[in-house]
């Protein structure tokens, strides 16, 4: 079998490099919330998405229409 070259080597490569990325995101996700530290779970989830809340109702309270 020859080796691959030109855009197959290249989208092999991607696909590698997506593939140990989603493997990396499960791993982090699977420490957060399986640990059963709550404190983890609550600055790495809870605290964003108020931030995110606070963030979209002060946009939402500032659009002139």
């Amino acid at each position: 079998m020859t080796p691959a070259t030109g855009m197959a080597a290249l989208i092999a490569a991607v696909s590698s490099l997506v593939t140990a990325a989603i493997t990396w995101i499960g791993d982090y996700v699977g420490c957060i919330t399986a640990s059963g530290n709550e404190i983890l779970l609550l600055c790495c989830v809870a605290v964003p998405l108020v931030g995110l809340g606070v963030g979209l109702v002060k946009r939402l309270i500032t659009i002139k229409a």
